[in-house]
């Protein structure tokens, strides 16, 4: 039986996490947020990459920059807006993930997840999961 993940679940955990954390763990659940909301995106778009466009990946961490540069310097209006997107939501994520004297805040986690989300309905536009 061959079970995919579903990279929408990280979106929906990101969800998730701005609600539902133990008390005093706010600050960590804003920052997992960003992180897995970047990681929905960039796994559906790595998925749409290599699949359907047979860009060739190498499951390393220059993958991230491979695939927001395919999207972004397409001609296609919702490919290049695709691009952008999932490269302000790497620099966020690894701000979130990596940089501890930045505050990320409610606020700033709900951004990331609007951008988030905005991206997996461009993503839908150019069709279906393989």
């Amino acid at each position: 039986m061959d079970v995919r993940f579903d990279w929408n679940d990280y979106y929906d955990l990101s969800c998730d996490l701005l609600e539902n954390y133990p008390t005093g763990l706010s600050d960590a659940a804003y920052r997992c947020a960003v992180s897995r909301a970047y990681y929905a995106v960039f796994g559906l778009a790595r998925e749409h990459a290599e699949h359907h466009d047979k860009l060739t990946l190498h499951q390393k961490g220059s993958d991230h920059r491979r695939v927001h540069t395919h999207f972004r310097e397409s001609a296609d209006k919702t490919r290049h807006q695709i691009g952008l997107n999932i490269e302000r939501l790497l620099a966020q994520r690894r701000t979130a993930d990596y940089d501890a004297a930045t505050s990320i805040t409610k606020k700033t986690a709900e951004l990331s997840l609007a951008e988030a989300e905005a991206t997996l309905r461009l993503l839908k536009k150019l069709g279906p999961r393989t």
